[in-house]
Parts: C-alpha cells; structure tokens; sequence
C-alpha cells in the first residue's frame, strides 16, 4: 500500500502585496499628506522653546521649525528652519496616514 505525499499548497507573496502603501486608497495618501502639512503649519503657533534658553522662542512640534530672535534681532526676527519643517511634515503625515488606514479598515 502506498502512502500519499502531503503537500502544502504553494502560497507566493509578494512584497508589493504585503506593501501598506499599496493598500491604501490614492486618495487616502493625499489626504494624509495635506493632513500633515496643516498640522504641521498650526503646530507653528505652540511656542515650543526649551527651559533655560534665552534669545530666541521656539515654535513647532515635535522639531521647533519657527524661531523668533528676541535678543537683538538684525532685521526680520523670525527665522525658518526647513530640515525640521520637512520632517515634520512627513512625520505628521506619517501619522495621519496610520490614522485614516486604520479607520478606513475599520469600515
């Protein structure tokens, strides 16, 4: 009597199926995105500066962007920091991504 071979079903995954990003709706993606930059901008108003420094306010968070020079400032006090304003923006549109994932797969 002969036994028979037990074979598993051959299941191929794919990295582009495993892939978040191509799950998510491209509408979902670009309202994550506009998300991030709005939060972003009104996060611009949350003074942010560290204990003990002196001279300047700090706006932003997590990463203070926005600074406003107290202690003689030159011409325009305000000055920007673009390397913490962009990742700020993809930080926060990282999170509202998850956010609208998560609710969107709720459903």
């Amino acid at each position: 009597m002969q036994q028979k071979e037990h074979t598993r079903p051959r299941v191929d995954f794919h990295y582009s199926d495993r892939c978040v990003l191509n799950r998510m709706k491209p509408k979902h993606l670009v309202l994550a995105v506009i998300v991030g930059v709005a939060i972003t901008l009104v996060t611009g108003l949350i003074p942010n500066t560290p204990p003990m420094l002196v001279g300047a306010i700090h706006y932003g968070y997590p990463f203070p962007w926005l600074f406003k020079m107290i202690v003689g400032p030159e011409y325009f006090p305000w000055v920007t920091d673009t390397g913490n304003l962009l990742v700020d923006m993809i930080l926060w549109s990282i999170i509202a991504g998850v956010v609208l994932f998560a609710f969107s797969r709720k459903r």
